[in-house]
């Protein structure tokens, strides 16, 4: 006969209730807002009670096993991807969709934030973006095309109460008054004699009787970037030629009271637009509405892909 083992099992660990786990979550949180605020580890756990080693992992960044484990690897926080998908729907809400390169740099700076360690932050990964998706009930994946046929059809009725809707919360919200709230449009305006064949058809003319024309010369873009304040006051028009510049910050003509820049096609690029927006608008809004004072900017036919996370920050 086999002898049998005379060795105890160890006793299954008790399961931890969601209840429980999020209570000591809790206290975890607490306690590294506590360290924020200038208290060392050791007076932080004592006045939370939760372990002074888990307030020093978590607040290095490292995360919870159960945040590792669920749907795969996580580099945020569960508040902190909470956070950001409530950012990418406010945005969406305001009209300006963040692109999958907006996310992340988003979420880069969240991990920055709260990053205390000398290695550098690690990179999210190549499914990163897909992932964080599919952990977020509330978002889904969109297309450029998507986004495109909607635009088509956004002159509506319905669009356009939704949008006085949005207006007239923002400027209750607030308090905004006339010289809070800005509208912003650029033009662009050929300058120079046109050296290419163009067709117009006259009003005692066919459509089959098209004149062709030509005048020799040569055309260079200049875009207009123009901003006014519901009362009236104007921004510094910002001018910008085509050209290549070392120093990308805006100039001031003082004298002319205008703006000048440049960009290699004349066009506006995320570059120039931020520099508008930190240079221009910020200062000189806040000499118009007050100092301190909330501002709204309403940007006429601009596209989101011209303004950087770090400006829509």
């Amino acid at each position: 006969m086999q002898a049998l083992s005379t060795r105890k099992i160890p006793p299954a660990a008790p399961v931890q209730s969601q209840e429980a786990a999020d209570a000591k979550e809790a206290l975890v949180l607490a306690g590294i807002s506590l360290v924020n605020s200038g208290l060392t580890l050791e007076q932080a756990a004592l006045r939370t009670g939760a372990p002074r080693e888990t307030i020093r992992r978590r607040r290095s960044g490292i995360l919870t096993r159960h945040e590792m484990l669920s749907h795969g690897p996580q580099r945020l926080t569960d508040d902190e991807e909470t956070a950001l998908t409530d950012f990418i729907l406010q945005m969406e809400a305001s009209g300006f969709p963040l692109r999958q390169s907006d996310v992340e740099d988003s979420a880069m700076a969240l991990m920055a934030s709260r990053w205390n360690r000398n290695d550098p932050l690690p990179s999210l990964g190549e499914k990163w973006f897909s992932r964080f998706i599919e952990r977020q009930p509330k978002l889904g994946f969109r297309t450029k095309e998507t986004l495109s046929r909607q635009r088509t059809k956004g002159l509506s009725k319905p669009n356009a109460e939704h949008f006085y809707e949005i207006l007239g919360s923002l400027v209750r919200t607030h308090n905004l008054s006339a010289k809070n709230i800005f509208s912003m449009d650029e033009a662009g305006v050929q300058h120079g004699v046109c050296s290419k064949k163009f067709k117009y058809a006259g009003s005692s003319k066919s459509r089959k009787e098209l004149v062709t024309a030509k005048k020799d010369g040569s055309q260079e873009l200049t875009t207009v970037i123009e901003a006014i304040a519901a009362s009236g006051s104007a921004l510094p028009a910002t001018f910008v030629f085509k050209g290549k510049m070392f120093d990308m910050t805006l100039t001031l003509d003082s004298a002319q009271g205008f703006v000048f820049t440049s960009s290699q096609t004349g066009w506006t690029n995320s570059i120039t637009t931020q520099r508008w927006f930190e240079k221009v608008f910020l200062p000189y809004s806040r000499d118009i509405a007050g100092e301190g004072e909330h501002r709204l900017l309403i940007m006429v036919r601009a596209e989101q892909s011209k303004f950087s996370s770090t400006s829509l920050h």
